[in-house]
């Protein structure tokens, strides 16, 4: 393929040729076929078959593939309008739950987080296991992720999709699925090239906490599509939790010690 672009003469197992991206004189440009890349030693350009034709051409990623595919011989697959919507409806998803993540780290060291980090320090997590897992507070407000998530320009449909929020039958407006809370990410670190949030569980403080106590103190949410393919939204919650909650004593302040966890049940 180089070689309808730039005169090679063969060299060993390589070929070889002035490079095309600088001008000299003295031959520095090698092309390896076994290996399925060039590199020229004069300048430093480096790539692949693709890479040779976007740089060289001057065409976009895209392009430079349907270039190759027709000098091949090859059909470009079409795109599928679905996939490029799942796609996106997916990407959505995933913003909302970082940006609910950053949201309730930022609430868990603000006042109103003062008692979720008396908490904290009761249960004798350090500090940076709090930031290792990203833990995070629900302030005990109706709506107050759902608006602060909406100011920042995310849909409300996307939000109830993500299980950060719920829209009441009576038609008013979509409230909080966490109040009054310690929060804990639930990461998927599968089918993903980097972990992912997969949903969230809300952990209520014990009776020694003015932060409110519900009938189940603690409320899971992981049912979303940002869960990898194949796995049971309450695998991943239940591992997290684990992970989160039932701490290693390496992730504790020396001498606390820590409950057996009985799933929040009261």
């Amino acid at each position: 393929m180089v070689g309808t672009r730039v005169k090679l003469q063969r060299k060993g197992r390589e070929w070889t040729a002035c490079c095309p991206f600088h001008n000299e004189k003295t031959p520095s440009f090698y092309v390896n076929n076994e290996k399925g890349f060039y590199h020229c030693f004069g300048c430093g350009e480096h790539g692949d078959h693709i890479g040779f034709v976007m740089n060289h051409d001057g065409q976009s990623f895209l392009d430079a593939v349907e270039t190759l595919a027709s000098q091949a011989g090859l059909d470009m697959p079409k795109a599928d309008p679905d996939a490029a919507r799942k796609a996106e409806r997916a990407k959505g998803l995933k913003e909302a739950m970082e940006a609910a993540v950053r949201a309730y780290q930022e609430a868990l060291f603000a006042p109103e987080g003062a008692e979720a980090r008396a908490y904290i320090e009761k249960r004798g997590l350090t500090p940076e296991t709090v930031q290792r897992f990203q833990l995070g507070y629900a302030p005990d407000s109706r709506d107050w992720l759902f608006r602060k998530l909406m100011a920042q320009g995310f849909d409300a449909r996307v939000l109830i999709e993500a299980a950060l929020a719920k829209a009441p039958d009576d038609g008013r407006a979509p409230y909080d699925m966490f109040r009054g809370r310690l929060m804990f990410p639930i990461w998927d670190r599968q089918g993903t090239p980097s972990p992912s949030v997969a949903g969230f569980w809300g952990r209520a403080s014990p009776s020694t906490s003015t932060l409110p106590i519900p009938r189940s103190s603690i409320r899971a949410s992981c049912s979303t599509p940002t869960t990898s393919r194949g796995r049971s939204p309450t695998t991943v919650a239940k591992s997290s939790w684990l992970r989160a909650t039932w701490m290693p004593s390496r992730w504790r302040r020396p001498g606390c010690r820590m409950p057996s966890p009985r799933w929040g049940r009261r």
